[in-house]
């Protein structure tokens, strides 16, 4: 979208300097004093333009050396008056020194990365001494390492609509008059002095002469301050820290005449192909006319802000005409005057669907003003009424402004105060209708109620009628019950009677096969209890005997056999035909138990054996084999492995001697000669004790 002639309820931004007219003489006062001043105070009544004069007028002018600052408050909103959707870290309000500093970081883009200044050696990671301060001495400090002029950045704090500082807690208030007096008055806050005495302590090099000097230099700042001049009363809470806050000011008055028509004529004439409309003239009748509607007939200077919503909408009836000549807004071509700025506000609204307005009214009415005072609130709060298309166009037609937040995400306020009133009167339309429709509810809710209780009075007499009727049936009925009662009384002794009878039968009945199942029960636990300790002293008997015995599992075994014992309380069995009693059980369990171990031995004596024999460590591994003989284990193969051993051995080491000997090389020759006879000798000598 391009830029349009007139903004309509916005402010003029940096980007609408060129057509920014009838200011002149404004904007080379309020240059004057920013230059020459450090503090300014520019006020008016609102609706007069201060946003625009800054942005569009001052700003752009001053030397390149100034590093402009715009920075925006915004109204506190309360945290009791907070939808619970929005109550959480990502929704919740800057404070003010936070919006000094996420602006300061637009300006200086290395402020959060850069991390190699004399300043973060000495401050580090600790919060309380990030002050206001800080941030620009930081900021002062990566400016001189990175120009190659010798020009001083001037720092330009830009604080618009500043009287909504006051709607934050003191305590933030506070905070920010503490630390914005230190960041323009002090060289060198108390806190860092004290650092730099301790760290002078134990690092001379660190603090030498030209770094104090750097420390010490003063940051250059010049701050305005825009407020409406309703407010300026609540700069006393300031001049405790700020004194001069209102030594030097400049009050921006409303357009004259002649101002408004500059305003008027000249950003119709632009040939910048960049607007969106073609260029276009105004008859003088309907310049003439325009100054007289806004003026009141001459009576009154002309507000800035509603001259650009009137000529915001005649540039949309510029744009309408049609024709090969040159387009000439004439006096009859003029809007209506009289609620132009309602009508410019049902006008936005009727550019959404139908079934959305009231969402749109109800979100603009009800939350975006708040004790006669826009305030900005974030998307996520907006989308519970519109969606991001509904909101877009209201934003394109200058009712609502959105500002990308520090959260990434876009914050929407009614374009300028200018349009609250008018707004709040179409609120008060809609709660006067609201009201009339309750009123009318509330007879026709009267009325129901009337008709309703005289229903309810016909219905009590018909019930009183009805309930006389059912009180003499009542009785006749009871007297027949109490005798049906009697019959049934002396019916129901002698089936109870019977009932009791039958009972006892039947419960002598089931008792006797009740110990019938316990008998045969406890001969199948007897059963399966013996027959559990057969196949497990069996299994038992089976691993203990094998070949190559598994005492583990034949250990599992007998003591579940044994275990078996304890169930039956009896201490023999007879099992292949010999009489087992729990002495027995508990002697083979203790075998089992002592072969344990051995056999372990003996299997970790094979695995060393296997490792020497691997390395050719013939002696070693001769050893082990003799250890596993002795533990009477698998003798054959034992014996078999140690004749394998002796041959495989016997041919390393000819074959060495014979190597060695080719070589040449006599002495590992006449070496291995030896160790061949030794191991020759040792085997012959296991063998014959064996």
């Amino acid at each position: 979208m391009g830029l349009r002639r007139y903004p309509g309820a916005t402010p003029f931004s940096r980007r609408q300097a060129n057509i920014f007219y009838g200011r002149d003489k404004d904007i080379d006062k309020l240059l004057t004093l920013i230059q020459v001043e450090k503090k300014v105070l520019l006020y008016s009544k609102s609706g007069l333009g201060k946003t625009s004069l800054l942005e569009a007028g001052v700003l752009p002018k001053l030397p390149k050396n100034y590093a402009k600052i715009s920075i925006r408050l915004f109204a506190y909103k309360p945290e009791a008056e907070t939808p619970p959707e929005a109550k959480n870290a990502a929704l919740k309000s800057e404070t003010p020194l936070e919006r000094v500093v996420n602006a300061l970081k637009t300006v200086v883009n290395d402020l959060d990365t850069r991390n190699d200044t004399i300043l973060d050696q000495i401050v580090g990671n600790n919060e309380p001494d990030k002050t206001l301060w800080y941030y620009f001495k930081k900021a002062q400090l990566l400016a001189s390492k990175s120009e190659d002029d010798d020009s001083e950045n001037i720092f330009t704090l830009v604080f618009d609509q500043f009287e909504e500082l006051f709607s934050y807690p003191k305590k933030d208030i506070d905070d920010f008059k503490t630390q914005l007096y230190e960041l323009t008055e002090l060289k060198l806050p108390d806190r860092i002095a004290a650092l730099i005495a301790e760290g002078r302590q134990t690092d001379r090099e660190l603090f030498n002469r030209e770094n104090l000097g750097v420390l010490h230099k003063k940051i250059e700042i010049k701050t305005v301050f825009a407020i409406r001049s309703d407010r300026l009363s609540l700069l006393n809470k300031l001049s405790d820290k700020l004194p001069d806050i209102q030594n030097t000011f400049y009050e921006l008055l409303p357009l004259t005449y002649e101002q408004a028509q500059q305003a008027i004529e000249n950003p119709a004439r632009d040939n910048d192909p960049g607007f969106d409309t073609p260029p276009f003239t105004f008859h003088q009748k309907a310049i003439d006319k325009i100054i007289k509607e806004l003026s009141d007939g001459k009576t009154e200077n002309i507000e800035t802000t509603q001259l650009q919503i009137v000529c915001h909408r005649i540039e949309e009836i510029a744009a309408a005409k049609t024709g090969d000549g040159p387009r000439q807004i004439e006096e009859e071509d003029l809007p209506e005057f009289k609620n132009i700025f309602l009508n410019f506000y049902y006008d936005s609204l009727n550019r959404l669907q139908e079934e959305n307005r009231d969402n749109a009214k109800r979100l603009i009415e009800d939350e975006l003003i708040t004790n006669h005072q826009r305030i900005s609130l974030d998307e996520e709060i907006c989308k519970k009424r519109l969606d991001d298309q509904e909101l877009l166009v209201l934003v394109n037609t200058h009712l609502l402004r959105s500002e990308q937040n520090t959260f990434g995400r876009f914050s929407y306020e009614i374009s300028h105060d200018t349009l609250v009133e008018p707004i709040l009167e179409s609120q008060k339309k809609y709660l006067d209708e609201q009201e009339k429709i309750k009123l009318e509810n509330k007879q026709k809710e009267e009325l129901r109620k009337l008709r309703e209780q005289q229903e309810e009075e016909a219905r009590e007499r018909e019930e009183e009628l009805r309930l006389i009727r059912i009180e003499q049936e009542r009785k006749e009925i009871e007297r027949q019950r109490e005798i049906k009662l009697q019959r049934k009384i002396f019916l129901a002794g002698t089936i109870v009677l019977v009932f009791l009878s039958a009972f006892l039968i039947y419960a002598l009945r089931q008792k006797s096969l009740a110990d019938e199942r316990k008998i045969v029960a406890e001969e199948n636990f007897n059963n399966f209890v013996l027959s559990e300790f057969d196949r497990n002293f069996r299994g038992g008997e089976t691993y203990k005997n094998k070949e190559y015995p598994d005492y583990e599992e034949a250990l599992k075994r007998y003591q579940v056999a044994r275990t078996m014992f304890d169930k039956l309380n009896k201490y023999e069995l007879k099992v292949d035909n010999r009489i087992i009693d729990t002495l027995h059980v508990n002697l083979l369990i203790d075998t089992c138990k002592n072969n344990i171990p051995k056999k372990n031995k003996h299997e970790e004596l094979m695995r060393q054996f296997e490792n020497s024999e691997k390395r050719r460590e013939y002696l070693e591994a001769m050893n082990f084999l003799n250890d596993a003989l002795d533990l009477g284990y698998d003798n054959t193969n034992v014996q078999k492995k140690k004749d394998e051993l002796r041959k495989q051995a016997m041919k390393v080491y000819k074959k060495d001697i014979t190597d060695f000997g080719e070589m040449g090389d006599e002495t590992m020759r006449d070496k291995t000669t030896i160790k061949m006879n030794i191991f020759e000798k040792a085997y012959n000598y296991k063998k014959t004790v064996k």
